[in-house]
This record gives C-alpha cells, structure tokens and sequence, in this order.
C-alpha cells in the first residue's frame, strides 16, 4: 500500500482532497507494481506516476501557466526545486539544514510533544486521513483488493 503514498501526501498537502480520483494500476500477481494516479481538481489535474517495476530518475514537475517547479528527487525528500519561466531556470532553492532528510521532522515531532502541540497534532492526522481517503479511492477505482 506504499505506492505512491509519498506523492499523495506531497499533492493532498499543496492541492488538497481532489473532486475525484482515477487510477490505472500495472498488476502482478494480484499486486500493484506500478500505475498512474490521475487526481481531478476541477480547474486543473494532477497525474502521478508510481513504480516498483522500474528505475527512472525520480523527480516532479508542477506545471503552472507562466512557471514551472521541478522538485529535485522524491517528493518525501524534497531536497531542493527549481523554478522555470518556459526552459528558463529562475531560482533554485533548497533549504535543508541538516543532510538527513528526516531530522527536521523528528525534531518536530519532538517540538510538538514537548509543547503539547495538539492543534499541530491534530491537522497532522486530518492530513494523513486526507491522504488515506483519496488512497481508498485509487484503490477501488483499481478493482484492487484491501488484504
């Protein structure tokens, strides 16, 4: 069930929970290897590709009118992004302060208990049951089965 779990995150947590949910699943003895995610948001879609099958370089592009972001690697990861204007690189940014990319969220984490943090807490666990909503959907719209 992790496929393309990152890139639901990354997407509900820009876009928020879509309008309707499509996905086209590559299936291997009863299992999803790989497949494409197609999110529609009424004013514009967001199509997502997810592989166990395959090792392309792994990246995301959010296509805009005038600009486009290129996020340098997985979107769990989220290193650094570029900014275009048409072929155009603008700006690159990258921000991370420590190399391993989970310290930052550790220490919120630990922010967040220290403080008693339950309003965070709570939008954390609407984000993750956002997340699992539009999963669900995927995974019907498969004809996959819950084991």
């Amino acid at each position: 069930m992790d496929l393309n779990i990152y890139n639901i995150h990354f997407i509900v947590g820009l876009f928020g929970v879509p309008k309707s949910v499509e996905y086209l699943a590559n299936i291997q003895r009863d299992v999803d290897t790989s497949g494409i995610l197609l999110l529609d948001y009424g004013d514009f879609k967001v199509l997502s590709i997810a592989a166990k099958d395959s090792g392309a370089p792994v990246t995301s592009t959010i296509e805009g009118e005038n600009e486009t972001i290129v996020v340098n690697g997985p979107a769990n990861v989220m290193d650094s992004f570029d900014i275009y204007h048409n072929s155009e690189k603008l700006q690159h940014i990258d921000k991370k302060v420590y190399p391993h990319r989970i310290f930052e969220e550790f220490k919120e984490f630990n922010r967040m208990i220290e403080k008693h943090d339950m309003s965070k807490c709570k939008k954390m666990l609407n984000h993750s049951d956002e997340v699992m909503q539009v999963l669900q959907k995927a995974v019907e719209s498969a004809g996959l089965k819950l084991e």
